[in-house]
């Protein structure tokens, strides 16, 4: 994309729907201010001309958010780049450049990505616009899927966006997601146990599915022991940490095993 450097009032710059970035730090914002208050704009924004005139702002949303917040006269002219390209370029562009200064949040990732999409483009050329692969817009789009509050924990790292991938897939059983998403804040299933979960959940229901839900049972100060209900008897797997004395754990064992009334068909699996 071709740039030229000028300058603009600032009631002609509007900030589109598609900006990635609309989240922002309270102090860094204030400091932001405060520094645009005593020197001005001394970084241009990166615009481009908008369809019913004026420009929209590619890069530099949130100094255009801090001026208006200093309520400026609109008359008032601030330094832009004006560049030319696609509304797809655009969009691109304005995602990159905020990746570089300081990394999106997921929910600006998946806005860009979004609307990429939402122009036409195809999902490995929409990844390959953002400096990624299809695989990744692929993942992200399925993400996106997923109601705002599952969202906002996939953000915050309370869900894996592995374990959000899987909740996509059940989007059509509300209780179930539900399920799924208490399981997924817990930390203590893996992949394959929750799709296993959400597979008879849809099967034979959420209570039943939560009974056959692995536990996590402390046989020592560092060493435990995870127990899986299975169609025919339960599967255990021991992690014995040397730490704790050998002849303790396997007597905990025991009693773990009489307390589950496990009997044929266990499966005992013993990691270091």
């Amino acid at each position: 994309m071709g740039h030229t450097l000028t300058t603009a009032p600032i009631r002609v710059l509007a900030i589109p729907p598609e900006a990635p970035r609309t989240e922002y730090s309270t102090e860094g914002f204030r400091r932001l201010q405060e520094s645009i208050a005593e020197r001005g704009i001394l970084v241009p924004l990166v615009v481009r001309e908008a369809p019913g005139g004026g420009y929209h702002v590619i890069d530099g949303s949130t100094r255009l958010t801090a001026v208006r917040a200093l309520e400026w006269d609109g008359d008032v002219e601030v330094p832009v780049y004006v560049v030319d390209g696609t509304d797809a370029d655009a969009v691109a562009a304005s995602v990159l450049i905020n990746q570089l200064r300081e990394r999106l949040s997921l929910h600006g990732e998946l806005r860009g990505l979004r609307h990429l999409v939402n122009m036409g483009l195809t999902q490995a050329a929409a990844g390959e616009a953002l400096g990624r692969n299809r695989q990744w817009a692929s993942r992200m789009l399925k993400i996106d899927e997923l109601p705002e509050d599952l969202k906002d924990a996939v953000a915050a790292g309370d869900i894996s966006v592995s374990h959000g991938l899987i909740i996509a897939q059940y989007l059509d059983h509300p209780e179930v997601v539900a399920m799924l998403a208490d399981l997924a804040r817990s930390g203590n299933v893996s992949g394959a146990i929750l799709k296993r979960m959400a597979d008879e959940a849809v099967a034979v229901g959420t209570e039943r599915a939560r009974e056959r839900r692995p536990q996590r049972h402390s046989i020592g100060a560092r060493s435990w022991v995870r127990t899986e209900p299975l169609r025919e008897g339960t599967r255990l797997e021991v992690h014995w940490n040397a730490a704790d004395d050998p002849e303790d754990v396997v007597a905990r064992v025991r009693e773990l095993l009489a307390e589950q009334q496990v009997r044929s068909g266990v499966s005992v699996e013993q990691v270091s």
